[in-house]
């Protein structure tokens, strides 16, 4: 991000002097009036409930299905869970793509899938723990239903190591070597940057008191928190894009935290930037979560989750 980026951040924080954070995003759309949608499908720019059938007829004529998560969330999974199962059953030639792992993992998905590992010999060498914190009970019933029914599994992501860097010295401090076959992201727009503001905030109190939110979203660190979320956008997206665009592909399923998907910011923004069109978005949502946020443009089609 460089004249572009600082121009719209300019434009960011004057907004944001006027705009509560956690509006920023529907500021300009006006709410959907039904929000307690729990447990079904909806259709977000239609305002309307669908049945299972018809969503999920829907979302398995695309070539790429983005479902996302809040990764602390067990529902959340096993909703992803019951979803890559029912469009396998529309359509067996399917790919999933996770977030979860670093390029590096791949050797070792390929040989889990094609059964020549033992369940602790394929956790061992993935090494769980060091790629992601979250649960693994949450995501290990999808690496065996891929396992059991010989589902490729891609290794959407880069080494945490790399985002690390990005997000500590910035983009143009990486050389291509070191970028594990990652080009520059397409340049985020003043939507998604209001977007990632609100992120960026909340993980950051300590930048954002009274006066000093401004400041905060003008200064460097910001910029950085920006070009690591872009690094995995576009690692993601080129990841999957690899795969579509080969002759007689499967179709993929990518598995993606919500923050990289909603809004078409993100992941789908990357994808259409390398001409990767024909792409659903399913985010999951919890009665708790803030109706605002539930604008027509949100995703494709959100499922409600009711415990």
């Amino acid at each position: 991000m460089h004249i572009r980026g600082t121009a719209l951040l300019a434009l960011l924080a004057l907004f944001l002097v006027s705009t509560p954070l956690s509006r920023a995003v529907a500021a300009e759309h006006p709410a959907v009036p039904v929000c307690q949608i729990a447990p079904t499908w909806y259709v977000p720019s239609k305002n309307a409930v669908v049945q299972a059938e018809e969503a999920l007829q829907s979302l398995v004529r695309h070539r790429v299905v983005l479902l996302g998560e809040h990764h602390d969330n067990a529902d959340h999974h096993r909703w992803q869970l019951h979803t890559i199962a029912a469009l396998a059953f529309q359509d067996p030639k399917i790919a999933l793509g996770f977030e979860m792992f670093p390029r590096r993992a791949q050797p070792v998905l390929d040989a889990w899938v094609n059964g020549s590992l033992s369940e602790e010999d394929f956790l061992q060498k993935i090494d769980w723990e060091s790629i992601w914190s979250f649960d693994l009970q949450y995501y290990l019933p999808m690496f065996q239903l891929a396992r059991m029914y010989r589902i490729p599994l891609i290794a959407l992501n880069v080494d945490r190591a790399l985002f690390n860097r990005v997000a500590h010295d910035g983009w143009d401090s990486v050389p291509d070597a070191d970028r594990e076959g990652v080009d520059a992201p397409a340049p985020a727009g003043k939507e998604y940057l209001r977007y990632l503001a609100g992120s960026f905030l909340r993980h950051n109190p300590s930048d954002s008191a009274g006066d000093d939110v401004v400041t905060a979203i003008q200064g460097q660190k910001f910029l950085r928190f920006v070009q690591g979320q872009q690094l995995w956008d576009r690692a993601m997206a080129k990841a999957i894009a690899a795969v579509v665009s080969k002759p007689d592909s499967p179709r993929v399923i990518g598995i993606i935290g919500s923050g990289h998907l909603a809004y078409r910011y993100g992941v789908p923004a990357q994808l259409a930037a390398m001409g990767v069109n024909d792409v659903a978005v399913a985010l999951p949502w919890d009665e708790h979560f803030d109706c605002g946020e539930l604008t027509p443009d949100m995703a494709d089609y959100v499922f409600g989750v009711k415990r």
